[in-house]
């Protein structure tokens, strides 16, 4: 079984209605992310990378750092690796632009480990690897502190000028060890619950705090290429566009192969995205378009 397989899926959503296969989806997400967090396989930080590029409804800040805005994110995905220029330090795992209507707010995720420790065993001090993790973030919040890297970033990720000219508020969200660490010691949940209490931009989180986002379930993954290109990297099993923007289309190459390389999606179901694909990108400019999706009772 390959890291990102659920047990059951596809198969499950043969016999699913549209109707219900984003419920049956989440459930078999949640329950394979559970049991992958109690054992060691995250333990290698990449594998639960790759997991969360195959399945980015887990990651967090698609709807904005409080979880609540009902925009879409550009570009109706979330980034993976996201570039951040100039910066020595390591960049993020992962970025959401998310938008609201009055603010910009990319969203930055690092994603450690669920076997590192937020405390020393003495329970009095931060723990390294969770001050290593919070120093990089300081260093993210530095780089867009800075006018030039602010106006470098909506042009390097192409938003569009009706984002691009809100108020940009960068967020920070870092996932780090387990639940377990605090359960039975309210004097280190005390501390936990101070290490950022004066901060607005900042979120700590532990690796069973993820769970599928619904409002998330329709994103795919998509990375910034050396040439500037946002290119298409995964297609989850609930990939749906963002049909009446067309510019979320547009400005990413390669849904196509995306879609056709997915294990997730159904045989009929890629069909039928990859035909939505192609009228979107035949339609002329500006022509608003709808489509006519397939019922299944």
């Amino acid at each position: 079984m390959v890291i990102g397989d659920l047990p059951g899926w596809p198969a499950a959503v043969e016999s699913a209605s549209r109707s219900t296969e984003a419920d049956v989806y989440a459930q078999a997400l949640s329950d394979e992310w559970r049991r992958l967090v109690s054992g060691d396989a995250f333990h290698v930080e990449k594998v639960a990378q790759g997991f969360l590029e195959r399945h980015p409804s887990l990651i967090p800040g698609s709807s904005g750092p409080t979880m609540r805005t009902g925009w879409t994110p550009w570009p109706a995905a979330v980034i993976r690796q996201p570039v951040l220029p100039g910066l020595a330090e390591r960049q993020p795992d992962f970025m959401w632009i998310a938008t609201d209507s009055a603010y910009l707010m990319p969203i930055c995720i690092e994603i450690e480990r669920p076997d590192k420790k937020w405390f020393r065993d003495d329970g009095n001090v931060q723990h390294s690897d969770l001050t290593s993790a919070r120093s990089q973030v300081a260093a993210w919040r530095s780089w867009f502190m800075d006018p030039h890297n602010a106006a470098q970033f909506v042009h390097m990720y192409r938003v569009p000028r009706v984002m691009a000219e809100r108020l940009l508020r960068p967020h920070f969200i870092v996932i780090h060890g387990r639940r377990s660490e605090f359960d039975s010691n309210p004097r280190v949940r005390r501390l936990r619950a101070g290490l950022t209490a004066n901060l607005s931009d900042e979120v700590l989180m532990t690796f069973d705090a993820l769970g599928p986002d619904s409002n998330a379930l329709r994103y795919g993954t998509v990375e910034l290429t050396r040439d500037g290109v946002l290119r298409a990297v995964a297609a989850p099993a609930t990939f749906d566009f963002p049909v009446v923007n067309p510019e979320f289309i547009s400005n990413v190459d390669g849904w196509d192969m995306a879609i056709r390389a997915s294990l997730d999606i159904s045989g009929v179901r890629k069909r039928e995205l990859l035909d939505i694909l192609e009228a979107m990108q035949s339609r002329p400019s500006g022509m608003r378009f709808s489509v006519a999706r397939r019922r299944t009772e």
